[in-house]
This record gives C-alpha cells, structure tokens and sequence, in this order.
C-alpha cells in the first residue's frame, strides 16, 4: 500500500485493527495543521491525533493498543502548549495526557510486557536516583532497570522485555 507522503523523516509505523499511524519529525501532514510528530492514516490522507507535538515536533518511538496510543520523542509539550507531557505521553480516546514522570531527555524505546510499562531512552534523570536510561511502571510505582547506557529498542519477551542499546555490561546493580 502506497501512502501519501508525510513531507519528512517518518520514525515510526504501527498498525492496530487495520488503523495506520506514523511518527516522526513532520509537521502538518497532508495540511493538517494540527498533524506535528504523530498522524493517523484515514484512508485518503493524513489527520491530527489529538493536537500533536510542539517542537521539538518528533516523536521517536510508539506503541498503539487497544487502550490508546504511548509516544515518546524529544518533545516536551503538545502542539499549543496545552499540557506539559515531559518527552512521554498516552493518548486515550480523546487527549494526550502525560504518565507522572519528567524526564530529562528522549525516548526512544517503549513496550508494555507483565503487566508492566516499560520507558527506554537517554534519560538520566527519571525523579529517583538509578532511574537512568530504562525504567519500568508497575500501575503504582516507576522502578529503575538501568542497563547503564542508552535504551533504543526493546521487545516484549516473557515476562520482561529485550533492550537493545549502548552499554557493555547489563547486569549492573
């Protein structure tokens, strides 16, 4: 299927129930103003999610499921500086919402797996000390599962997740 271009670097695609979404460093896909990072394929064109991202308009990874849609990028508010999302955010049926962490830089790497939500990125400073570069929420608590370098992949598997990133040793304490 050949869609309508986006008119810059798409980092992400994922596909729930036959509906197509795009992330990346885009603005105003198919003229929709309010279409900055992140966008919904119709069928004929691109459309909003919500009001988007503010710049930095990037949105680096995502993750679509039933309950909503998590993205994760650079960005810091949405688009008119609504609500303060902190590099991280959920949208559910009708607006983007932040997740109760502020984190200090991207994400690029979100996956849910155990029940749990897990954040991977280049963040060094998720409000508790060892809460660097991967942590993971449990419905109640953020926890620190830092490889000890940056997170840019990961992949349910089992009860926990594969992290692919740049880092020697994982086993750190």
């Amino acid at each position: 299927v050949a869609l309508p271009l986006l008119g810059a670097t798409v980092k992400v695609v994922e596909c729930l129930d036959g509906e197509i979404y795009a992330g990346g460093d885009f603005t105003n896909a198919s003229g929709d103003f309010n279409a900055d990072g992140i966008a919904h394929f119709t069928g004929t064109g691109w459309e909003a999610v919500g009001a988007g991202f503010d710049i930095p308009t990037s949105v680096e990874t995502m993750l679509v499921e039933p309950t909503g849609i998590y993205a994760g990028g650079p960005f810091y508010y949405n688009n008119g500086n609504e609500r303060q999302l902190n590099r991280i955010a959920h949208w559910s049926p009708s607006r983007w919402t932040d997740l109760g962490i502020s984190l200090n830089a991207s994400v690029y790497a979100v996956a849910i797996s155990g029940g749990n939500l897990y954040l991977g990125g280049a963040f060094t400073d998720a409000g508790s000390p060892g809460n660097d570069y991967l942590i993971f929420w449990d419905g109640s608590t953020w926890h620190p599962a830092s490889p000890g370098g940056p997170v840019y992949a990961l992949e349910p598997y089992g009860e926990g997740v594969l992290v692919g990133g740049d880092f020697v040793d994982a086993n750190q304490d």
